[in-house]
């Protein structure tokens, strides 16, 4: 029984190392684009679901890959604009109605028509669709898609339990283990 309590305690003293769960939810970006273009990477939500607005969005790290020519794009290099309402979440995914009058736009000079991916439903300042464009609008490497309707543009990768939760689990399996065994001893004594 004591070692029990001790390992109770233990478990209790791990838990609370381990702190608070984080509500953010990370996505990852893994789209073909044009002929040759990529949009890869992840963006960083405050875990509200539903809906999204500009505020919702916390970080973002996307490379952008065109015909010969990559660039970019961060939250300390770039601004991000949501309009209306095309942008939703669930926990698992982050959809676009491209059907919408909505847009998203990252990119690194606002409106300067460089260094810029977009998703655009039927109205706002890109083309219509997915643009890809790592260096200018007009360049050989400017890329596009066309989709229509709302399109999951990036989902949750499964995420690694931290090591407190791995310790905790382990102690957990370990005092089941003991009391089995303890259990065993006990029922043998008195066959």
């Amino acid at each position: 029984m004591k070692l029990l309590t001790a390992l109770a305690a233990g478990t209790l003293a791990l838990a609370s190392f381990a702190g608070p769960a984080d509500a953010a939810i990370t996505y990852t970006f893994d789209l073909p684009v044009g002929s040759v273009g990529h949009i890869g990477g992840t963006l960083t939500t405050n875990g509200d679901l539903g809906t999204l607005d500009q505020s919702d969005i916390l970080s973002w790290n996307f490379n952008i890959v065109g015909d010969g020519a990559t660039d970019t794009l961060t939250d300390a290099n770039s601004g991000v604009e949501l309009l209306g309402t095309g942008l939703t979440a669930t926990d698992t995914e982050l959809s676009f109605d491209f059907d919408a009058g909505s847009s998203l736009l990252f990119q690194k000079v606002h409106y300067s028509g460089a260094n810029y991916i977009c998703f655009q439903g039927t109205s706002g300042p890109c083309v219509n669709g997915i643009s890809a464009i790592p260096v200018t609008y007009g360049s050989a490497s400017q890329q596009f898609s066309s989709p229509s309707g709302s399109v999951v543009i990036a989902s949750v990768t499964a995420a690694v339990p931290e090591a407190s939760s791995w310790a905790l689990m382990i102690l957990g399996l370990g005092a089941i283990g003991h009391a089995a065994r303890r259990r065993a001893k006990t029922a043998a004594r008195f066959a």
